[in-house]
Order: C-alpha cells, then structure tokens, then sequence
C-alpha cells in the first residue's frame, strides 16, 4: 500500500526560487495499520494539479490515502 503527504514549502526552501510550493512524498507500508517508509520517491510541485500527475504516474492503482501537512488549504 503506498500513502501520499503533501506539505507545503517553507518561503526559504530553495525550490521557492523555482516556482515549487508544494512537496509530495510517497510513503510506502507493507500492511494496514503497519509502519511507513519513504524510500526517496518524491516531487516538488507547483500546484495540485502537479501533485495529482506525479501520484498518478508513480502509483495510479495503490495510493490509498492522501493526507496534507502545514497549513496547505491555506495557500492560493
């Protein structure tokens, strides 16, 4: 089962410079209720729109939950 976090970008991070607000990481758990591990798949993104592509290509049929971190409903 894999899990995507989507956080938003602090104003210092780097890839603010870039037009990226957005960090999106796939985390992956062997079973339901076990531990997560992130093994380094991951995207900065500039909008949902980004976020939604990158899910659907790196796991279009496991994501099973999508969880926001850091206020995201907040930026525009």
């Amino acid at each position: 089962m894999k899990i995507a976090i989507i956080s938003t970008l602090t104003p210092a991070h780097p890839a603010r410079k870039h037009g990226k607000r957005l960090d999106v990481k796939i985390f992956t758990q062997l079973y339901p209720g076990g531990p997560q591990y992130y093994c380094g798949n991951g995207k900065y993104c500039e909008d949902m729109e980004d976020v939604e592509a990158f899910i659907a290509e790196e796991a279009p049929d496991k994501i099973s939950d999508e969880r926001t971190i850091g206020g995201l409903k907040n930026e525009a």
